[in-house]
C-alpha cells in the first residue's frame, strides 16, 4: 500500500497527466479522507489551469504589465531625480550660506556695504528705517515663524483700514 506522503507528491504530477497511479494509490485515495480532499483541490486547480489559458489576452495582459514596469520606473526615476534636486539645493544654500551673500560685503570696520550690483536689487520698504534695532529684531523674528502665527505687529487688520489707509498701503507697495 502507498503512503500519504507519496501520494501527494504524486497528485501535480498526475493532475497534470504525464504520469499515471501507481498499484494501490486508487485505494488509499477511496480509504484516505485527507488524501481524498487532496486530490479534489488539486484536480480543480488542473481543470482551471486546462481551462483558463483559452481565455487570456495575452497580448492585452502583456501591455498592462509594461505600463505598469514603466510608470513604476519613471516614479522611481522621478525619486531618484528630486532627491538630486534637493540635494543640489541644499547644497546651493550651504554654499550661500558659507561664503556669504554675493551682493553683500563686510566692511573693515565689521559694517555691512551692498555692492553696487545688489543696490540695484533693494527694494525699499517704508517705515523700516525709523526702526531702532529691537524693533526689527520684533519683526524678524515674526517673519522667522510659521506662516499665519502671530498675527501682524502692532497694526491693525486690512478690513479694519480706511479707504484712504488702504491706498496709502497700496502706494508704498507699489513704489
Amino acid at each position: 500500500m502507498i503512503d500519504c506522503e507519496t501520494l501527494l507528491d504524486l497528485m501535480p504530477v498526475v493532475a497534470a497527466g504525464r504520469a499515471t497511479w501507481p498499484a494501490g494509490a486508487e485505494e488509499h485515495l477511496r480509504s484516505c479522507p485527507d488524501c481524498r480532499s487532496a486530490w479534489q483541490v488539486i484536480g480543480a486547480a488542473a481543470r482551471l489551469g486546462r481551462d483558463g489559458p483559452a481565455s487570456i489576452d495575452y497580448a492585452a495582459m502583456a501591455a498592462r504589465v509594461s505600463s505598469r514596469v514603466g510608470a513604476a520606473r519613471r516614479a522611481k526615476r522621478n525619486r531618484r531625480n528630486l532627491g538630486l534636486l534637493s540635494l543640489l539645493a541644499a547644497a546651493a544654500i550651504t554654499l550661500i550660506v558659507w561664503r556669504g551673500h554675493p551682493g553683500v560685503v563686510t566692511g573693515t570696520t565689521g559694517s555691512v556695504q551692498l555692492t553696487p550690483e545688489a543696490r540695484a536689487f533693494v527694494i525699499p520698504v517704508s517705515g523700516l528705517d525709523e526702526l531702532d534695532t529691537g524693533q526689527l529684531q520684533a519683526i524678524y523674528q515674526q517673519l522667522d515663524g510659521p506662516l499665519g502665527a502671530g498675527g501682524s505687529v502692532g497694526g491693525p487688520a486690512l478690513e479694519e483700514l480706511s479707504p484712504d489707509e488702504m491706498s496709502q498701503v497700496l502706494s508704498s507697495y507699489q513704489g
